[in-house]
């Protein structure tokens, strides 16, 4: 069947809210928005969460580098996107009080339920807190409507007392970016197939002694590595990427991890 886009009606939003849209946390987690609700000409992604354990959608380049990132920050410890801001009758109280226009299905008139792009789960020293973020491109934020949309989700995030700010890609860290995207794949043992736990667990041992014992470039570990296990070129590097991926291996990924660099383990 074609794929619809989802139309804001007061019927389809009673029905997505007993869907459970915008409820439940990890994997039980279902978005309000999710990318078969869109026309499959527009860019999205549905990267796997390890945190989460499911598929996450995502409706830009920008939210998948964003969400990327969060995945390899420790303290995140859950991930919900496209959170619905409920209930509708808030926000429109809100736009209300501003002498705003709220966002409305322009095939229907009904006015449309909010979305604030991440709501994020951070352990912190001080226990568990919440913080609310959205994704804009920075040629988007003069847009005066862009800026009356922020309005209304900053009051109703300073509502419920958690901070909500945006991320632009200007503000992206390059490399942590570059990284996160570079490790991503190799998260799960079976993306390194054919090895086994015993055998990644060899390689880590040996790997992990030369980098600490000797100075030189990533690639001149990898080599011999790959030389020794009788690996596929480049497979030793794909293993380094799985232990940095589940965290068995510490490094500052804000350094590029690159087979011309030093990598060093913290």
């Amino acid at each position: 069947m074609p794929r619809r886009r989802f139309k804001s009606t007061s019927e389809s939003i009673a029905k997505r809210i007993a869907e459970g849209r915008g409820k439940g946390v990890g994997i039980n987690y279902r978005p309000w928005l999710e990318v078969q609700d869109f026309p499959s000409h527009g860019v999205s992604h549905r990267p796997l969460g390890f945190k989460t354990g499911r598929e996450h959608h995502l409706f830009s380049d920008l939210e998948l580098i964003v969400f990327l990132i969060y995945y390899v920050m420790l303290a995140i410890i859950d991930i919900r996107e496209q959170f619905p801001l409920l209930p509708l009758k808030e926000t429109l109280e809100i736009a209300k009080g501003l002498d705003i226009k709220h966002p409305a299905d322009p095939a229907t008139g009904y006015p449309t339920v909010m979305t604030t792009d991440f709501l994020l789960k951070t352990r912190t020293r001080y226990g568990i807190a919440f913080d609310a973020r959205t994704c804009k491109y920075q040629k988007d934020l003069d847009d005066p409507r862009v800026k009356e949309k922020f309005r209304i989700e900053r009051i109703f995030w300073r509502r419920r007392e958690i901070d909500w700010g945006y991320v632009h890609d200007k503000l992206v860290h390059r490399i942590l970016a570059e990284n996160a995207a570079l490790i991503h794949p190799f998260h799960r043992l079976c993306d390194l197939h054919p090895l086994t736990q015993k055998e990644v667990s060899r390689i880590a041992f040996y790997l992990a002694g030369k980098l600490r014992r000797e100075e030189a470039q990533l690639s001149d570990f990898v080599e011999d590595s790959d030389q020794k296990f009788g690996l596929p070129p480049g497979k030793s590097f794909t293993v380094i990427c799985h232990l940095i991926a589940r965290g068995v291996w510490r490094v500052d990924l804000e350094k590029p991890i690159s087979l011309k660099e030093r990598l060093i383990l913290l």
